[in-house]
């Protein structure tokens, strides 16, 4: 073949190229929301059938992943526990059906690991526990987090969050040749956290779309802001292909078109599994094909029902039998941070321990939390909301009133502080505390027997905040902060 004639080809096949547009391509997005730690499977009260649980959802999007090379998997949030009245029976988790309630949503993040997710916005069930807490379980996750609308906004400032946030406004994936932007938005609806602000959504988007349309084919919103917020995101905002969403636990069997932008939504708790099948020409979706997938009929992967049974357990093993009724399960607490910390002694808050007991042998998380991280009425506060550096931070700071009354925000994080301290503070330690008769503010107390003149003790960050507070401990005794919280360090022991 002469020069001449494969110049003719090249530029042929340029042409031909050219004609089939950039970005034109087939692909399949799998989809679910509100799953809500629904891991287990339910039965319908009426045909006894089972449905849904994590087994159920790793094997149809297995099966789908088999018929469809290029996949994109999108979680809407809310895959941390929703209302409280799903979860209690009596006042207490019900263990059975959700077992693994207590370790609060970070195998929650395993088992999206697992299940292949490539991304996930966050509902506003992720900040129930505070963001704190939402940012530690997510150090794991393989997939990305977007939300556009999410500020972070600590108070008091702080950079730590910023560096521990994995948060992005969004994503582009390619899939079937295909360049897909997945933009992140979240809810402001019961949203727990004082260290986030959330931005209204058309603003946002009317400012981020222009930028990310000239870097890819198609956008698509992946949404925790409800179907008629969803409707009217559509409407109010020009350039969204898809609109992939969550929050209200609508049941769409059909997608709904608005402005030029299909929306869809699953329902919640893992009933249904959607599916989008769509063919992209011209940097638009030329044809869509979405169907909802029930879960009765698909059979349960082994791999995820031996995560959860392994997560049933705690890696504890105890010689004896532990109960706070004599004594001996606060004695083995101490004993334990003691040695953790090699310290001459430890010093744990009450409430930080409910009264309980735990057996001889493998400990059960439902037993362990049930202790070292109860379930506390959801009209609380965000748990887990601020670092403990911010705490400390209020407590040796000079800050206004409302920034102090945010320490209220913070009466659970725990993990211990190591500090330096004569024999004259450990004995006005001891005098405070035989003094002192608020409930829970009791301290469990351990030391050496021969104590030199400067002594180490590990106290947990409560107990050292009440010290503080009270006068009792200088807010400016130089300290070491652990980074393990009491429950962390207790799971840890073990290994």
């Amino acid at each position: 073949m002469n020069k001449k004639r494969v110049l003719v080809v090249l530029v042929s096949l340029v042409i031909a190229v050219g004609f089939l547009g950039a970005g034109d391509g087939s692909l399949a997005i799998i989809h679910m929301n509100d799953t809500h730690s629904f891991l287990l499977a339910g039965r319908d009260e009426h045909t006894g059938r089972e449905f849904g649980g994590a087994a159920r959802w790793k094997t149809i999007i297995d099966e789908l992943r088999g018929d469809w090379k290029d996949v994109l998997v999108l979680h809407a949030g809310d895959f941390l526990t929703g209302s409280g009245g799903d979860y209690l029976s009596f006042e207490r988790i019900d263990y059975d059906r959700f077992p693994l309630y207590g370790w609060r949503g970070a195998t929650d993040v395993l088992l999206l690991n697992m299940l292949g997710f490539d991304a996930v916005t966050p509902g506003n069930h992720e900040f129930d526990y505070g963001l704190s807490w939402f940012l530690s379980i997510l150090k794991p996750a393989k997939f990305s987090v977007l939300a556009a609308n999410l500020t972070l906004n600590p108070i008091p400032p702080t950079k730590e969050f910023k560096k521990l946030s994995p948060v992005k406004e969004y994503e582009i994936f390619t899939r079937g040749g295909v360049k897909v932007a997945v933009i992140g938005l979240v809810t402001n609806d019961y949203l727990k956290s004082l260290q986030v602000k959330v931005r209204n959504a058309e603003e946002v988007l009317r400012t981020l779309i222009p930028d990310v349309r000239r870097k890819a084919d198609i956008v698509v919103v992946l949404s925790h802001l409800g179907y008629e917020r969803d409707i009217e995101v559509a409407r109010a905002v020009d350039g969204i292909d898809l609109i992939v969403g969550g929050h209200s636990h609508h049941r769409l069997a059909d997608y709904t078109v608005e402005n030029g932008t299909y929306i869809t939504q699953t329902g919640a708790w893992g009933s249904y599994v959607g599916v989008i099948d769509l063919h992209v020409k011209n940097k638009a979706i030329d044809s869509i094909d979405y169907r909802l997938i029930p879960t009765p009929n698909a059979a349960e992967d082994e791999e995820v029902l031996s995560f959860i049974e392994k997560y049933k357990a705690t890696d504890l093993v105890l010689d004896r039998d532990l109960s706070t009724e004599d004594g001996s399960l606060y004695q083995w607490v101490l004993d334990t941070v003691q040695k953790r910390y090699k310290t001459h002694g430890a010093i744990v808050i009450d409430r930080l321990i409910k009264e309980g007991e735990l057996k001889k042998g493998v400990v059960p998380s439902s037993d362990f939390f049930s202790i070292f991280w109860p379930y506390r009425a959801r009209t609380a506060g965000a748990e887990r909301d601020m670092l403990a550096t911010q705490i400390i931070d209020v407590l040796s700071g000079d800050h206004p009133r409302s920034v102090r009354s945010l320490l209220s925000s913070g009466d659970w994080v725990s993990p211990f502080v190591v500090v330096t301290v004569t024999q004259d503070e450990i004995e006005a330690i001891k005098v405070f505390n035989e003094r002192n008769v608020i409930a829970g503010d009791h301290l469990h107390m351990s030391f050496d027997e021969r104590l030199p003149k400067k002594a180490k003790i590990a106290l947990d960050l409560q107990a050292y905040r009440l010290l503080v507070l009270q006068g009792v401990l200088d807010s400016k005794t130089k300290y070491t902060l652990e980074g393990s919280e009491l429950f962390e360090m207790l799971l840890d022991s073990m290994k």
